[in-house]
């Protein structure tokens, strides 16, 4: 039975076609397509400028109130007119830790005399309470603040006026903390991009004893308890200070709570020391400043000229700035394939600014990447009437979303703050849009004059520095003062 069943089976299969008929599929004739309309365009982004409020206590603390109601937090920054280019080299880092101090001391002093060692550290306080201590220094300028709740903007205030008139550091807990910090430092030299920046930024604009702005963990473990508190008496103090109130944040009804807890403050004596003067004109290139990096896979190159002898405005220097980013992307680039990380851009000290010029090169290749980087800056030629369009329209475009973002807005003012400035919405982007191409080749004229009027930080492996100072004759490799700290840097758009 099987066999049989099978045989049929194979009977079906080998069929011939002429036994089946033919299948017929009817297909539908094609019908008349009808485009459909494009959606309207969304609604234009409406880009509110925070308001600003400015007024002045009795005791001279300038208050500056930037309201930012998008989100339901305060940034409370103090900041004083005196930062890390004051540091004696050898003690890099006392400004810093002077700032950091009021956030990790807990000694209170009670009225017996005795110390009260049960009083938290600010740290915790904050948070405890959802907030934040924060210290920052830079060459100009230094602060000290507090981010949190809005909704506790009162408190917090309080907390950070408490913090600046009764420090609480004493000498008992002072070596633990110092230890802590110089740990600290040995971990953010390898992952803080920010530890070397500034100090890349003073070496390029001359200051031939620069120290790391949070100093090294040799330097800060040279400080003494004396020492930092007198570094914080010149420092904390009303005179010339700006108290900076970001967020979400009603100026009048902090206007009583401001004059009960900073009006009445007089406290610190002594006087700031006064900042390292930073050369306002160019100056011929003699050397190459080299900060040692044993064992990197990359060379960091930052070319950086004094802009004293340009008379152009800040929208001018950044438009030129755009455009030699963009030529030098293009080159080390799209045409070597040497790097992927080219930043150009204006940095701002106090009574001065410069063009300052950065990228990341392999180390076998460091030779070729600063030959190609000194040509870009030395005589190239001037920007065409696209070139600085495309700068004008490209950098308005940030500078209108930095200044309507929480994070954009309060970084614009502290940055402008810490170098002695007032951030103006108005003028900068007034400036960038009025730039015009005969203004940019003046500017560009002066500041391309000769690649030698450029001064070069690296940082790297010494051979291939070394190696390509030699071959194309830029002069003796020199290590400042800032031969300790290994760690990578980065410069922003601006």
């Amino acid at each position: 039975m099987r066999a049989l069943v099978f045989v049929a089976a194979l009977a079906f299969a080998c069929a011939t076609p002429s036994t089946w008929a033919p299948v017929v599929v009817k297909v539908k004739p094609p019908t008349a397509w009808t485009p459909t309309e494009p959606p309207p365009p969304l609604a234009p982004i409406e880009r509110r400028v925070p308001q600003v409020s400015t007024w002045k206590l009795k005791n001279g603390i300038t208050v500056v109130v930037v309201e930012h109601h998008q989100r339901p937090v305060v940034r409370l920054r103090l900041v004083f007119p005196s930062g890390s280019s004051s540091d004696d080299p050898a003690r890099a880092g006392a400004t810093w830790f002077a700032l950091s101090l009021l956030g990790m001391g807990r000694e209170l002093m009670l009225p017996t005399g005795e110390v009260d060692h049960t009083e938290k550290t600010l740290r915790r306080t904050l948070l405890e309470r959802g907030a934040a201590f924060r210290a920052g220094v830079d060459l100009d300028g230094a602060f000290v603040g507090i981010d949190g709740p809005a909704r506790d903007s009162r408190a917090l205030l309080e907390l950070l006026a408490d913090a600046v008139r009764n420090p609480r550091q004493g000498e008992q807990s002072f070596g633990v903390l110092l230890e802590e910090a110089a740990d600290s430092l040995d971990e953010r030299q390898i992952s803080d991009p920010e530890v070397l920046s500034r100090a890349v930024l003073q070496l390029a604009f001359g200051d031939e004893e620069a120290g790391a702005p949070r100093g090294t963990a040799e330097s800060i473990s040279r400080l003494g308890w004396e020492e930092v508190v007198r570094r914080q008496a010149a420092l904390v103090h009303p005179r010339g200070a700006t108290l900076l109130v970001t967020g979400d944040v009603d100026p009048v009804g902090l206007r009583a709570t401001l004059q009960s807890t900073f009006g009445a403050w007089s406290g610190g004596d002594g006087e700031p020391t006064a900042a390292r003067p930073v050369r306002a004109r160019p100056a011929t290139r003699k050397s190459v400043t080299f900060l040692p990096r044993p064992g990197a896979r990359t060379t960091l190159v930052c070319a950086a000229r004094p802009l004293g002898d340009v008379p152009a405005s800040d929208g001018v220097l950044r438009v030129v700035a755009d455009v030699l980013g963009r030529r030098l992307t293009a080159r080390l680039r799209e045409e070597a394939t040497l790097t992927y990380d080219v930043s150009t851009g204006l940095e701002f000290r106090v009574q001065n600014r410069g063009l300052v010029v950065c990228s990341r090169l392999p180390a076998a290749a460091t030779e070729q990447g600063l030959q190609l980087l000194l040509a870009a800056v030395d005589h190239p030629s001037t920007p065409t009437p696209d070139e600085v369009e495309l700068s004008r329209r490209q950098l308005t475009s940030f500078f209108e979303r930095a200044q309507t973002s929480f994070d954009g807005v309060s970084g614009l003012w502290l940055g402008s703050l810490l170098t002695g400035r007032t951030f103006d919405s108005a003028r900068t982007l007034a400036e960038l849009r009025d730039v015009s191409v005969e203004q940019t080749a003046a500017a560009w004229k002066l500041v391309t004059a000769s690649s030698a009027q450029y001064q070069l930080v690296t940082l790297g492996q010494r051979a291939p520095v070394e190696q390509a100072a030699t071959a194309l004759k830029l002069g003796r490799l020199r290590t400042p003062t800032l031969k300790q700290v290994e760690t990578e840097s980065r410069f922003g758009a601006d």
